[in-house]
């Protein structure tokens, strides 16, 4: 099987599979469109709609929101958006592209570095499987892009680092790095690694460089902003990195410990990055210069532990799905280039040999084959969660309170299929929330006032977010509860309606009773609004 071949068997699967995770969401939910397995990718559309028909960088039209650290995949869905008008299906779109550029990266890197066209399939079905890449097709979301844009930007480096007879070699690398933070802004992890290979090479000039082409598209994103009204950092950024407890000796050393916290709690990029420093590590007395394969593993590993020290893992798998397909690459290099060097072959391995190795690659492959076959089994179970309660807050709003005032802390759905003004109480598209919350104002009478000020007339929050001294203002009237089963994706199973004052209380009674019976079966319904249902 030549290179070209795997490349079309492995897009084959990749491609085929969708249809397949389709079907399966479409025949458990009888509904007759797909739906996201996350709220976000419609964060996104918001944004992108407004641009394109409002000129207005924000979920609403009606204000600028600094609510998304991934500017390119906006503006891709923003082009796209005007050449092919506002449509749901833009971000699968994309994924699938996005998606289908990782697995030719992969191809590629695999037919330079791995002999056999079946090791080279395995690794490109391996990093579909355990990246997961199906999964983040139906999340609609950047995550495949970065991976993609990641992994060529580290292959290129390494080979520019690894370069003989020249300063350096070819900069086109160079050119991805804005690209890549573009994307996304954990980019910077792999900047700053590739960073610090420069300078252990005494190459000055190009990691100024690489820094300053890595930090522009940022910084770019800063300024414009700080221009708008907002905060040099994306909301959704400022809200979800943890910063040190500076108050105590124990805070600062479980923050300064914390990528090691998180290692142990992500058994797939233990296990990735284990391996990465063993073969960098067994390889070393047979190189008398570093190659590209092991510029690849020690820039992995330097990412990596930045990426668990500074940012998240989780959230449907995403977050740390670029280190996974990198992981994987480095690792299968890694392994080919050791073997090459000593020219072991399977036959000639001793029975202890066989059983170690045997022992080693099971090890390895068990969280990567558990984090493989959970999220294909969760993706639909996921967009039928989507559906279930976002998509239906979306109808919901949009029946009832088109041009009116909303709160709410999962705003994606309600902002891309309803006309509203929206205070998000979570804080990714209000500025002034999280401005309370670095403050540490943000208590039961900012959020009334922040209401008032903006003449919120319901809100649809999850009450579990809502506690102690953020607990929502009591003259609030709660009228009723959504709660979904088998929840793996939303912020809560459970969400509640409350009317802001006394007389909307009575309307929203009846809305919700009007709208009951349209509610998928799986909903459960609560409250007081149960009492003005027709039976």
């Amino acid at each position: 099987m030549r290179s070209h071949r795997v490349l079309l068997v492995a897009l084959v699967v990749l491609i085929g599979a969708c249809p397949v995770i389709a079907a399966v969401f479409l025949s458990r939910s009888h509904v007759d469109r797909i739906v996201y397995a996350l709220d976000d990718p419609y964060i996104h559309m918001a944004v992108a709609r407004n641009i394109v028909n409002a000129g207005v960088f924000g979920v609403t039209r009606h204000e600028f929101a600094s609510c998304s650290s991934s500017p390119l995949w906006v503006l891709l869905m923003a082009g796209a958006c005007a050449l092919f008008g506002v449509r749901e299906s833009i971000p699968l779109f994309l994924g699938i592209l996005s998606a289908a550029l990782v697995v030719l990266v992969v191809c590629r890197m695999a037919a330079r570095y791995l002999k056999s066209s079946a090791s080279q399939l395995v690794l490109a079905l391996a990093v579909i499987g355990a990246t997961p890449l199906v999964p983040l097709v139906f999340t609609g979301m950047e995550h495949a892009l970065h991976a993609a844009l990641c992994l060529l930007f580290l292959w290129r480096a390494a080979l520019a680092l690894a370069a003989e007879g020249e300063e350096i070699g070819s900069i086109d690398w160079l050119l991805l790095a804005p690209a890549m933070t573009a994307t996304r802004f954990e980019g910077m992890f792999a900047v700053a690694a590739v960073c610090l290979l420069l300078l252990l090479k005494r190459r000055v000039r190009h990691a100024v460089l690489l820094a300053v082409l890595g930090l522009l598209p940022i910084v770019a994103y800063a300024a414009f902003s700080v221009a708008q009204g907002s905060l040099p950092l994306p909301n959704s950024v400022l809200l979800k990195v943890p910063g040190p407890d500076l108050g105590s000796v124990g805070g600062l050393v479980a923050y300064s410990l914390l990528w090691l916290t998180r290692l142990a709690h992500n058994p797939q990029l233990l296990v990735l990055t284990v391996a990465a420093c063993v073969f960098f590590v067994v390889s070393r007395p047979r190189a008398t210069a570093w190659t590209a394969a092991q510029f690849m593993e020690a820039a992995f590993v330097v990412v990596t532990l930045l990426h668990l020290q500074f940012a998240q893992t989780g959230r449907f798998y995403r977050y740390e799905a670029y280190l996974v397909a990198t992981g994987l690459v480095v690792t299968a290099i890694g392994a080919s280039e050791v073997m090459s060097a000593s020219g072991e072959r399977w036959g000639g391995l001793s029975v202890v040999q066989r059983v170690g190795l045997t022992a080693g690659l099971a090890c390895f492959a068990a969280p990567l084959l558990q984090r493989a076959s959970e999220s294909v089994a969760r993706t639909p179970i996921a967009m039928a969660n989507v559906h279930q309660q976002q998509y239906q807050m979306a109808r919901f709003v949009h029946t009832y309170y088109e041009r009116q005032a909303v709160a709410a802390n999962d705003i994606g759905a309600i902002s891309f299929m309803a006309d509203i003004e929206l205070l998000d109480l979570f804080g990714v598209a209000s500025v002034d929330v999280v401005r309370a919350k670095i403050a540490g104002r943000y208590d039961t009478g900012r959020i009334r006032e922040l209401a008032a000020l903006r003449g919120v007339r319901i809100a649809i929050v999850y009450d579990k977010w809502f506690t102690g001294r953020k607990a929502l203002p009591p003259l609030w009237k709660h009228v009723g509860k959504w709660t979904i089963p088998d929840n793996v994706v939303c912020g809560d199973a459970t969400v509640s309606f409350y009317a802001v004052d006394g007389a909307e209380a009575g309307k929203l009674s009846e809305r919700l009773a009007e709208f009951s019976p349209s509610l998928p079966e799986p909903v459960m319904e609560s409250g007081s609004y149960l009492k003005s249902r027709r039976p």
